[in-house]
């Protein structure tokens, strides 16, 4: 009997013999790890082997689908990637794009892509029909230029992944792409089929999807779509997208440049990178599938520097944070020219931009000198940036340096350079602990996928939340009394590290059935609502708390791999000059504080939080997840003996 909800397929692709296999989703697994980026972790876990080379043919792409993409609920419809990082070599998920759904439509619920083609190739995927082809006329082209390729010869209703010419060279801050917009992740995503000689994937499904309940499933949808219609701020974030937060965040100092060493002054932000400016280069939101938000763009530089290119950005807030600020450049013309140039070459703006500014903090240091890097002067301008950028895709003189991240420049100059950077893992961060240290600050410490807020991103991302408002939060997350009591029975109001652990299952929950953790669609949904629509589309009657477990089964086998690929408790860290050096917001000297901002944090305190974060995962004082926890999680299999 056919699976209702899902494809019931998992496509498997082995490169080095050119063997296509299709296996079945099994109801079991489906039930115990529902899809998107839990069944990517299984999926990891149990085809790459320990301490593979992630840019071996050793190492996995997969992507996976979820139960509710394809469907018409809105902000549901995301992909998850999920390979062995090359830059940090930890586990590397992403959560982006529609490529899964067409995957669903296709047939298949997950892609799982091994080994490495003899010449460059790439794969297509048309329902029942997969072939992969030579990709010799491809190889060397710009991620732009080889997804209008692919359109031109398939059709513009397919989804093309593909990655640039700084995957093809196996960058390590690299980054594949769907459409020319949505990514595969951060931290080598592109240098991953790179090594496979893999340059695109082209798929398209016509299969269609069936649920279980077709009408009770649409007038759900109708109904979280007229509350999302309500919310006060819509306009400003269909209008705005990311954008929406930029002045606040400068406002509040939270916008950093000359190597987090200090905020990047507001009178800058407001006459250079306004909402007003933004509007003017701005020319039509960008959707994903089905989703009425559109809090992608389309840059259409109308006048003035670069006048008439145009260019797609799926969040204007990191471009600006990357190129506006840390380079302090003087327009968003000059942003849209800089992330155009990145996009096409498949390079990772956060990345890119947080090395060249650690370089450029090295030479006004006196660490370095300019005969260091090509006999070139860094500077934080525009010139830097597109110099260097291709440098970098190509590995070209110091660019080959770069093009590896903080661990290439560590390696090439002196690991002594290390204590000037701001880093975990050879990963940059997404948020400075010395500002507000909540949940998403103490998620770049532990975070299985590195120092990204992503599954840590919740509800302390602004300061002075009362405990009230925190506590209605929890209750949307699905938080028992027990796990309620755990985190608010601290003296200081709430404990950071034990609620960073349920704020990280409830994102991988979201993950795993593909809803957007964009605020005005992720507060839609509630652990009732989920469970309710994960029966309406699957028929599959599990209780909330079985949907929970599902998502902590994702978090354990990410850290299972970590450990299992050399990772140590001592790879779970802050990094060293937040704890030694103040941050100046605003010109004030800011240190790592707590949540409320009562008492200043120190080593002991950062040792204190991950083990009480260990312990409230039900993982040993090393960070190993015992032998009981894996067995209330139906892991056995991974028990070592």
């Amino acid at each position: 009997m056919a699976m209702l909800g899902y494809a019931g397929q998992i496509l498997k692709i082995d490169l080095s013999t050119g063997k296509i296999e299709k296996e079945a989703l099994t109801p079991e697994l489906a039930r115990k790890f529902i899809g998107g980026i839990a069944l990517g972790a299984k999926l990891l876990n149990d085809t790459v082997k320990p301490n593979t080379d992630a840019l071996s043919p050793g190492n996995v792409l997969i992507a996976s689908s979820t139960p509710l993409s394809g469907t018409a609920l809105i902000g549901s419809n995301k992909t998850d990637w999920t390979s062995k990082s090359p830059l940090s070599g930890l586990a590397q998920t992403a959560t982006s794009g529609d490529f899964g759904a067409n995957l669903k439509w296709a047939g298949y619920d997950s892609m799982v892509i091994t080994g490495k083609a003899a010449r460059p190739v790439y794969i297509t995927i048309f329902d029942d029909e997969v072939q992969i082809h030579d990709a010799g006329h491809l190889w060397g082209k710009d991620v732009y230029e080889t997804s209008d390729e692919l359109w031109d010869k398939y059709g513009d209703t397919c989804t093309v992944f593909c990655i640039g010419p700084a995957g093809e060279k196996l960058a390590t801050i690299s980054m594949a792409y769907t459409n020319k917009i949505s990514t595969a992740g951060r931290k080598g995503s592109g240098a991953v089929p790179g090594s496979k000689n893999l340059k695109a994937i082209v798929v398209r499904g016509t299969k269609g999807l069936r649920v279980a309940h077709t009408k009770e499933l649409l007038a759900k949808a109708d109904e979280i779509y007229e509350r999302y219609l309500q919310d006060p701020l819509l306009k400003r974030w269909m209008d705005l997208g990311t954008t929406i937060s930029v002045e606040q965040y400068s406002r509040e100092g939270k916008v950093l440049w000359k190597n987090w060493r200090e905020s990047y002054p507001a009178d800058r932000q407001s006459s250079r990178f306004s909402v007003q400016q933004f509007m003017e280069i701005r020319d039509v939101s960008i959707p994903c599938l089905l989703c009425p938000l559109g809090c992608k763009v389309l840059y259409n530089v109308r006048e003035g520097e670069f006048t008439g290119l145009e260019t797609l950005q799926s969040c204007n807030m990191g471009a600006f944070l990357s190129y506006g600020a840390k380079f302090d450049l003087s327009s968003y013309n000059q942003i849209a020219k800089c992330h155009d140039t990145a996009n096409r070459l498949g390079l990772d703006t956060v990345e890119v931009t947080c090395v060249l500014d650690f370089l450029i903090d090295l030479q006004e240091q006196g660490v370095i000198d300019e005969k260091v890097t090509d006999g070139i002067k860094l500077e934080r301008d525009i010139d830097t940036l597109l110099t260097w950028m291709p440098k970098i895709a190509n590995r070209e003189g110091f660019g080959n340096v770069i093009a590896d991240g903080y661990t290439g420049v560590f390696t090439a100059l002196d690991q002594e350079v290390a204590k000037y950077a701001v880093q975990r893992r050879g990963g940059s961060l997404d948020i400075d602990t010395r500002g507000i240290f909540g949940v998403e600050a103490f998620g770049i410490a532990v975070g299985v996928t590195g120092p990204h807020a992503t599954f840590a991103l919740g509800p302390t991302m602004i300061g002075g939340r009362d405990i009230a408002w925190l506590r209605r939060y929890c209750l949307r997350m699905g938080m028992s009394e027990g796990e309620l009591d755990s985190v608010f029975s601290d003296p200081s109001g709430f404990n950071v590290a034990r609620l960073t652990r349920y704020v990280e299952r409830w994102n991988a929950l979201l993950a795993c059935m593909g809803i957007c953790n964009r605020a005005p669609l992720a507060r839609l949904y509630s652990l009732p609502l989920i469970t309710e629509l994960y029966s309406l589309c699957t028929g599959l009657d599990l209780e909330p708390t079985e949907l929970l477990s599902a998502a902590d089964r994702c978090v354990v086998l990410l850290k299972l791999f970590n450990i299992r690929q050399g990772a140590t408790r001592k790879d779970d860290y802050i990094p060293e000059r937040n704890f030694t050096e103040p941050l100046y917001i605003l010109g004030e000297e800011s240190r790592m504080r707590d949540y409320y901002e009562t008492r200043r944090l120190t080593r002991e305190d950062i040792k204190a939080f991950i083990d009480d974060y260990y312990q409230e995962r039900g993982w040993d004082k090393e960070g190993v997840p015992t032998r009981k926890t894996l067995t209330e999680l139906g892991l056995t299999d991974y028990i070592e003996p």
